[in-house]
Formats: structure tokens, sequence, C-alpha cells
């Protein structure tokens, strides 16, 4: 179980790492030196694009099995053997549940983002770099939405194991 909680946890923290190394933080309104830029590089802004798709996209399949493994397997057997021990599992059950919203909550929201990263490959960033910079930095606060909710996932965790860590030194009677 150990393991799981550590490979958990490296797992996420290497997902947010990748969800924010890529696209730019600042915003620049009316800088026509950056749209030159990302006009002239509009074919490698686009290969890394789409590099970060694929990458993003093996993560968050990675992330997913995790996540349905957390709930539907750690969560909900602990859930009931605590309630077969006759001990009130209302707090656990109610993370288990917050968990379970946020994994479904993370499935729609990188849907809506890997949906966008592809709506950006269609624009011309030579003719409308404009638009496309717009776009990018729609993509990246998409991306931190996503991040986001690994963090909270993470969080939730990270608060049912602690949880359990307090019932391994007695039962929890009021919650």
């Amino acid at each position: 179980m150990r393991k799981f909680w550590r490979s958990f946890s490296i797992s996420v923290m290497v997902l947010g790492a990748v969800l924010m190394s890529f696209l730019p933080q600042n915003v620049f309104a009316e800088n026509k030196d950056l749209y030159s830029l990302v006009a002239e590089n509009c074919g490698s802004i686009k290969t890394q694009i789409r590099r970060l798709q694929v990458s993003d996209a093996n993560t968050r399949v990675a992330l997913g099995q995790k996540y349905d493994y957390i709930s539907g397997v750690l969560m909900n057997n602990m859930d009931l053997r605590v309630m077969a021990n006759g001990q009130n599992a209302d707090g656990l059950m109610k993370i288990a549940n917050d968990f379970g919203k946020s994994v479904e909550y993370f499935r729609k929201s990188y849907t809506v983002y890997d949906n966008f990263a592809t709506k950006i490959l269609g624009v011309d960033c030579a003719q409308h770099p404009q638009e496309f910079y717009a776009n990018l930095e729609e993509l990246r606060l998409l991306r931190g939405g996503v991040k986001g909710n690994c963090n909270t996932l993470a969080e939730l965790a990270d608060k049912y194991r602690a949880e359990i860590v307090l019932r391994q030194k007695g039962p929890v009677e009021n919650e």
C-alpha cells in the first residue's frame, strides 16, 4: 500500500510538471514583435503542441487508471471494511465521494483542454498570429485547470490517507 501511495504521489508531481512546463506565462496585449515571432515559428509551435498533446494523453491515461483504482478499489474496499467493523465511515465516504466527483471533473476538463488543443492546431498562425496567440493563452489556462484538478485529487487522496492513519491509532467515533 505504501508503494502505491508513493507511486501515486510521484505520478501527480510528474503530471504537474508536464502540465505547466510548455506554454508561455505572460500576456502581451499588442506586442507586434511577439506576433511576428509566432508567425515566423508557426510550424515549430504547432509541432510542440502536437507533442504536448501526445504526452498529455499518455499522462492522462496513466493518471486516469490510477484514479479509478484509488476510487473504485482502495477507497470503496476501505469504506466497506470500516463499516463492517462497526465504525462510522461517514468522513471516509464523503472524501471518497468527493474524490469520485473530482475524477469525473478531471476527465471532463481534460477533454475540453484536448479538444481546444486540436482546435488551435487548425488556426493558421502564420496568417493570424494574434488569434493564435490568444488561443494559446486560453489553452494554457485550460491546461492549468487540469493541473488544478490533479492537485485537488492529490489533496483528497492525502486527506483520505491521513484519515486511515488516524483510524489505525484507534476507532473514530464521531466524524
